[in-house]
């Protein structure tokens, strides 16, 4: 027997029960708090990798507070629009809570760019002290600001 995959069709908006495929508040921030150990693991692996070099040299070639701070700006962003941008559509946090980010309308992967551009919209939701958020309360797809400005929508993986 030939089993063949179905493509996914996004549910129609507004039932309770379509809401389950998307990513709610918690398994979102669980997989935050992931992505969050990731990001400062790399960024400190750079920076020890920094501290032997200038050692070696016996002067402070990098670092400082400044050099700190773009890394870790950077990191971020490369980590979570890579990622997201990639095949697997999913941070390491979103892999292992279960999740991908998609075109909110053709379920598709998205670009680095589009990736791109809901990270910074995402930092700028967390700013806000992280009102960015309030619009999953009522958003069928249960959307965040930076899913709105980014056109994305955060599904659960199936199988």
């Amino acid at each position: 027997m030939v089993v063949q995959a179905q493509p996914h069709t996004p549910p129609s908006a507004g039932s309770q029960a379509d809401r389950s495929a998307y990513g709610g508040f918690w398994l979102r921030f669980a997989a935050a708090v992931i992505d969050v150990v990731a990001t400062f693991v790399l960024v400190g692996v750079v920076l020890l990798g920094a501290k032997l070099l200038n050692m070696a040299v016996g002067r402070e070639v990098l670092g400082g507070d400044r050099f700190s701070s773009v890394l870790l700006m950077s990191v971020a962003w490369l980590y979570d629009a890579g990622l997201t941008s990639s095949n697997a559509r999913a941070t390491l946090g979103k892999l292992v809570v279960g999740l991908r980010v998609e075109d909110a309308d053709t379920r598709t992967r998205v670009n680095f760019l589009i990736a791109s551009g809901r990270h910074f919209a995402k930092v700028v939701s967390v700013t806000l002290l992280l009102l960015g958020y309030v619009p999953m309360l009522w958003d069928p797809q249960r959307r965040a600001l930076h899913d709105f400005a980014a056109g994305t929508a955060v599904v659960k993986r199936r199988g």
